[in-house]
């Protein structure tokens, strides 16, 4: 047997791994998913075949390559840093579990199974492992574009991971906030104030400049998303409580100058203000959501709201971000009408029993009296005598006598008329 065809496996944690020389000499390290010795030797095999056989169906690209070229097209699209970083950190678990130097055709639904467990044994939660593969797919989209991947990446996504999104629901009640602000640093609270009462993102107050703040129309514009300007730039109205604080920060400043330093330590410090309050952790995104949580309680369009945040249109204020808190809902049932469920009816909002109108006896009408009992009996053109324990008059369908014209209740029901003589 060639070296090629030599099954190789060793110990990597509690999985058995394998490594050989692919078609170009190059030393492939893969997992074999396996904690058992034998049906890792079976499953490396299988593996080393499968290699063999994609590598020589075409020219492809590796895992590594394809996630590079991923990121390069996301920076010529002129995406946030930020988003560049996201992107970054969760290309790291994908190289290190995959392997760097997998190739992209080896890829399937029972490799993208094996990254699942394998990441959810580390303690990872289904979310995160789904926004990898998530990314991994998008990276495939990019390669199939330059005709490096002829399949469909959507296939690699595992069953029941699709729609697995589920947008979070931290939310500042007002009390939550007025003490959050007492906690955070007193050179951190404008950043607070633009995040939470106006509703802006993080990166746009970093971009934040003096010459975007017009004191005389009490407004301040958003600098949008880098590269996405014509987007997401507004003007946003300054709440009252913090025209004064604004106008201090523009004092002997050019218009080109930050209006307020960069917040390096963000997370950690609203970490570290929200455990001094007591209340759970939060994230600047919180803020914005709270910002547009508590506009939607007020009766605010979404629409309005959706202006204010840089949106295009409501979708993302209602899927993501309004969320109605219990204050709202309790004020709400409020003022829901009152009934007195306990006590009896009152006789003061019962409404009045419906009136028959009273009709001409004609031949074509027939006069009928309606008993309790078993023996309850119908006369026909007179009244009977009624038993000792008469009918509650009060109650609409217990008039007593009432009268039903010779065709039957509408619609016309031939079992229901009743044929006498009117000689």
């Amino acid at each position: 047997m060639s070296r090629h065809r030599t099954v190789n496996v060793f110990l990597r944690g509690s999985l058995w791994w394998t490594w050989f020389y692919d078609h170009q000499g190059k030393k492939v390290r893969r997992s074999t998913r396996q904690k058992d010795r034998a049906l890792a030797l079976k499953a490396a095999e299988l593996i080393q075949r499968e290699h063999m056989k994609r590598a020589a169906e075409g020219p492809s690209i590796t895992i590594e390559d394809a996630l590079s070229q991923f990121l390069a097209n996301v920076e010529r699209k002129g995406r946030e840093e930020a988003t560049l970083e996201y992107y970054v950190r969760k290309c790291k678990p994908l190289l290190r579990v995959l392997g760097a130097s997998t190739n992209i055709l080896s890829l399937d639904l029972r490799v993208t199974n094996g990254y699942l467990d394998e990441r959810e044994a580390e303690g990872v939660s289904r979310a995160t492992i789904v926004k990898e593969l998530v990314l991994l797919t998008m990276a495939l989209r990019v390669a199939a574009k330059h005709g490096l991947y002829p399949r469909d990446p959507k296939l690699l996504m595992p069953f029941g991971t699709e729609n697995s999104y589920v947008p979070r629901d931290r939310v500042l009640t007002e009390n939550d906030y007025r003490q959050l602000r007492a906690n955070i640093a007193p050179d951190r609270r404008m950043h607070l104030d633009l995040l939470t009462q106006c509703g802006m993102r993080a990166g746009e107050v970093e971009r934040l400049r003096v010459g975007d703040v017009d004191v005389t129309n009490a407004r301040l514009r958003a600098p949008g998303k880098k590269g996405r300007k014509d987007r997401a730039e507004r003007w946003i109205p300054i709440p009252p409580d913090l025209e004064e604080a604004l106008t201090e920060q523009l004092e002997g400043r050019k218009p080109d100058e930050a209006l307020l330093a960069p917040w390096t330590n963000q997370r950690r410090a609203l970490r570290t203000a929200a455990e001094r309050v007591g209340i759970p952790p939060l994230s600047a995104n919180d803020l914005r959501r709270s910002f547009a949580t508590w506009l939607a309680e007020r009766g605010v369009p979404e629409m309005i709201t959706a202006a204010l945040m840089g949106h295009a249109n409501s979708g993302m204020v209602r899927r993501v971000y309004a969320r109605i808190g219990d204050d709202a809902k309790r004020v709400a049932m409020a003022t829901m009408p009152r009934f007195n469920v306990l006590g009896p009816p009152s006789s003061d909002t019962a409404p009045a029993p419906p009136t028959t109108p009273a009709r001409n006896h004609s031949e074509n009408t027939v006069t009928l009296i309606v008993h309790e009992g078993a023996d309850a009996t119908a006369s026909c053109g007179r009244i009977s005598t009624p038993r000792s324990t008469p009918r509650n008059d009060e109650t609409p369908c217990f008039q007593g006598v009432s009268e039903v014209p010779r065709g039957g209740i509408e619609p016309s029901t031939r079992g229901f008329s009743i044929h006498c003589s009117t000689n």
